[in-house]
């Protein structure tokens, strides 16, 4: 998005290339529907361009509503990578990606800091019900708070085997979800 996101975009996108420049990686850096969010500035362009960052315009799938709902359409982006690795805006590398470890042949995503949804019992129920699923008898740990909790990831931070198609699924999972009378607090939290 324009504004402060560009330049974090800019930071990962040069953070990367400096900490892994033996890395055969496609950098695709996703602008959302520009009507809503304004469009990147042309020194950000520019500097994207020379990190040799390919630069795709995306869906704003919850339009204006919910801004972070953009990264669902972003994974979708088509690319020729057999992995995709999805990356926040506000990360940045500080050391070299081993891209070894990202291979999936499903999805690899990393533990939430905290549990900020923090859900009832009941809540996530509903949500594993309205897909015709039990609820998970394990838990991970949440990677700051060391809290342990059902199943619950940052969707800042995740690898996938089709991107495309893992993009599909989730748009319609969040959906589905977002139209559930008793689940309280899934914004920001949706994704």
């Amino acid at each position: 998005q324009a504004g402060e996101l560009e330049l974090k975009a800019s930071l990962l996108a040069a953070s990367l290339r400096l900490n892994s420049p033996s890395m055969q990686a496609q950098l695709v850096a996703v602008i959302p529907d520009i009507n809503i969010w304004g469009d990147i500035g042309i020194s950000t362009r520019q500097f994207l361009t020379e990190l040799d960052v390919q630069i795709e315009t995306g869906p704003s799938p919850f339009g204006d509503d919910y801004p972070i709902g953009n990264k669902i359409a972003a994974l979708g982006i088509e690319t020729d990578a057999a992995t995709t690795l999805f990356l926040d805006s506000d990360i940045l590398c500080l050391a070299p990606l081993d891209a070894a470890n990202m291979h999936t042949e499903g999805l690899l995503a990393k533990p939430a800091d905290f549990d900020t949804f923090g859900g009832t019992t009941d809540q996530w129920q509903l949500a594993y019900a309205a897909f015709d699923l039990e609820l998970p008898t394990w838990q991970v740990s949440s990677t700051v708070g060391c809290e342990p909790m059902l199943p619950y990831f940052n969707a800042g931070v995740i690898a996938v085997k089709n991107g495309a198609h893992f993009s599909e699924c989730w748009l319609e999972t969040a959906r589905v979800i977002d139209e559930l009378s008793g689940i309280e607090c899934k914004r920001p939290w949706l994704d």
